[in-house]
């Protein structure tokens, strides 16, 4: 499980030190499955050290991973800065692995872009852009990461659709009957081998200001599929919103 995060500018409390400032982020982490047994933990400081102050409207962004058993999981996370100041995130819920053991398994969507700066080096010849914000302006491309599990070598689709949060109708009917969705792609693949690796570029300039989810459904030539959502936001350039970068 990766776990990336931001932390505001104007959230942090930073310590002088020789070389500048000094940002220090513990993270804690525990994961529990569907009988309340914890499964995983994680307890760990990372240290920062910046040149100049992080500014208010900017964030400091980090990454952590950690070892994870498949199926339903919940799980708690709590960040700290500094002495006093931290926040413990709600109770929330995260699958992993497929929804029963015979189906297709499709990842979680990691939403990414090069404005955030922040990455996971998954192989030595692949990195995947992330974006805790998940916020973009329109004139950037997102980056699109996500893998497939369970595959049999035959052909699968996979059907891509963004609309604005809180629209009506569904969105298989916006995908298979047209109409409502923002975007909307398919890509039909041949798989070779029982998992892949997806990287995909987004272009959100058709997109208006505000806030969307992102569904993706793979299906496989036998029937079988699953789907991903992903929520994410829009704002306008830094130019034409006369504001500081959001994202960044």
């Amino acid at each position: 499980m990766q776990i990336a995060y931001a932390i505001a500018g104007s959230s942090l409390e930073p310590v002088t030190v020789t070389r500048g400032y000094l940002y220090s982020i513990r993270l804690r982490f525990v994961a529990t499955d569907t009988q309340g047994r914890v499964v995983s933990s994680l307890d760990t400081t990372r240290h920062f050290v910046a040149p100049a102050p992080v500014p208010p409207n900017e964030h400091l962004v980090g990454r952590v991973s950690t070892t994870v058993v498949p199926g339903a999981l919940h799980y708690r996370l709590a960040i700290q800065q500094g002495e006093a100041a931290g926040v413990t995130l709600p109770r929330d819920s995260v699958r992993v692995g497929p929804p029963a053991p015979s189906n297709l398994s499709l990842s979680d969507l990691a939403l990414g872009s090069r404005s955030a700066n922040l990455t996971w080096r998954r192989a030595a010849d692949d990195t995947v852009l992330l974006n805790p914000l998940r916020t973009y302006r329109r004139s950037e491309e997102m980056e699109l990461y996500y893998e497939i599990d369970g595959l049999r070598p035959a052909p699968y689709t996979v059907e891509l659709a963004v609309r604005k949060k809180g629209s009506s109708g569904g969105l298989f009917r916006k995908i298979f009957g047209g109409g409502g969705a923002a975007i909307r792609l398919k890509f039909q693949e041949q798989a070779t081998t029982s998992r892949v690796s997806t990287h995909r570029r987004l272009q959100l300039s058709r997109l208006k200001p505000g806030n969307y989810v992102m569904e993706l459904i793979v299906v496989d030539a036998s029937g079988r599929k699953d789907r991903r959502t992903q929520e994410f936001q829009v704002v306008e350039d830094a130019g034409k919103r006369g504001g500081g970068e959001a994202g960044k």
